[in-house]
């Protein structure tokens, strides 16, 4: 499979808040699309709304998963995803009661070829 940069993905992303739930939900035209992501202070739920991606926490791969399905990731755990399907949908999911945003704590260095 050919990997693509994040930075050409995702085709649409857009943001929603309600009741300070937080969701960022962003559309991936290729599969094999790289999104490196980040750690957060708090844990949060990644959901695939469609197709499917491979997960890895803090490098640790933790499988395949298809749509519809939510994904926990705790908290300071860096986490990316390979998209494994075309127009795949990803929801990150958050709980911002405690000061009205997402707190990032940490981004990756990634590089792709």
């Amino acid at each position: 499979m050919k990997l693509t940069k994040y930075i050409e993905q995702p085709i649409e992303t857009e943001f929603h808040l309600a009741d300070d739930i937080f969701v960022k939900s962003g559309l991936f035209q290729n599969a094999g699309t790289v999104i490196p992501q980040h750690s957060h202070e708090y844990g949060h739920t990644s959901f695939i709304a469609s197709g499917s991606v491979q997960v890895w926490c803090d490098d640790e791969y933790l499988g395949a998963f298809s749509a519809p399905q939510g994904i926990f990731i705790e908290k300071l755990k860096k986490h990316k995803f390979i998209t494994l399907e075309d127009n795949t949908v990803i929801l990150c999911i958050h709980n911002i009661s405690r000061n009205g945003m997402v707190d990032v704590h940490d981004l990756h260095e990634l590089t792709i070829d």
